[in-house]
């Protein structure tokens, strides 16, 4: 549309908003693999603070000693 137009400056306004249309799709796919690995952090840090919790209570429980937990590290 830009460039069938009567714009004096039509060129330079399609180049800068193919430009943009470029850098706004790279920004898209940054962003969803940013979110993929924000959620694959989020799932191993709850992964970890349930073991922990889990093992935590055996000890509580008396079910593990806290020579397992030694262990764990």
């Amino acid at each position: 549309m830009v460039k069938h137009s009567n714009l004096m400056s039509s060129d330079l306004l399609e180049s800068k908003l193919g430009e943009y249309i470029v850098r706004s799709r790279q920004f898209g796919r940054d962003l969803q693999s940013l979110q993929a690995q924000t959620r694959g952090v989020i799932d191993n840090l709850i992964t970890y603070n349930t073991f922990t919790f889990r093992k935590l209570s055996e000890v509580k429980s008396k079910k593990s000693s806290r020579q397992d937990l030694r262990i764990l590290k």
